[in-house]
């Protein structure tokens, strides 16, 4: 058995025992949710259910996971002649694209989705309609979102000017401090008048 059909098994038999155990998802077991350790986590001394529940666990993943077996087989001899027709191709492209596999099998029986729109179409209507969501238009994030109240009548926008401080609340700039050169040669400069004008005192002094 190659790697990838002992990840394929493995993740299968998880799902399985999720469902049985976890998420309440058989009839048999009920509403119910047992905390079974997963993958790397230690194994449990007592189990948190008797040994004819464990039975019936056992019985109902092997169920779901026969029951997975033969409906992927049944639809693979159903679409035998398809699946031959891609590996056929795939034999002589490695890669096929959309346009190949319509070539190839036709059309999907419904309808394609393209657009992110198309995708969440009908997703979250009755959460957006609480928070208040449905009445935003994202389109026009530039100009601000545009909200309408019951009356139909749109709320004011919040421009850019809401959010930026006025000329009036900024503090002052701070005078800019000179360069330690340009306050050197200044100093020096200030010092060399001084000095000339006490040489010139004392030379008419004399």
């Amino acid at each position: 058995i190659t790697t990838g059909a002992h990840d394929d098994l493995k993740k299968v038999t998880s799902m399985a025992y999720g469902q049985v155990l976890k998420y309440g998802m058989d009839e048999e077991i009920g509403n119910v949710c047992f905390d079974v350790p997963g993958e790397g986590d230690e194994a449990m001394l007592e189990k948190p259910y008797s040994e004819q529940t464990a039975k019936l666990v056992d019985e109902r993943v092997r169920k779901l996971t026969d029951d997975a077996y033969d409906f992927t087989l049944n639809m693979i001899k159903e679409q035998k002649d398809n699946i031959t027709k891609v590996a056929e191709r795939l034999l002589e492209n490695e890669v096929l694209t959309r346009e190949d596999m319509i070539e190839l099998v036709g059309k999907r029986p419904f309808k394609e989705k393209f657009t992110y729109e198309d995708f969440v179409a009908g997703t979250g209507d009755e959460e957006e309609k609480v928070l208040g969501l449905s009445d935003i238009d994202f389109s026009k994030s530039k100009e601000g979102a545009e909200r309408k109240e019951s009356n139909g009548e749109p709320i004011a926008d919040a421009s850019k000017d809401d959010f930026e401080p006025s000329e009036k609340s900024s503090p002052p700039s701070p005078e800019p401090t000179p360069a330690p050169a340009a306050a050197a040669a200044e100093e020096a400069k200030s010092s060399g008048t001084d000095a000339g004008n006490g040489t010139g005192s004392a030379e008419q002094k004399r």
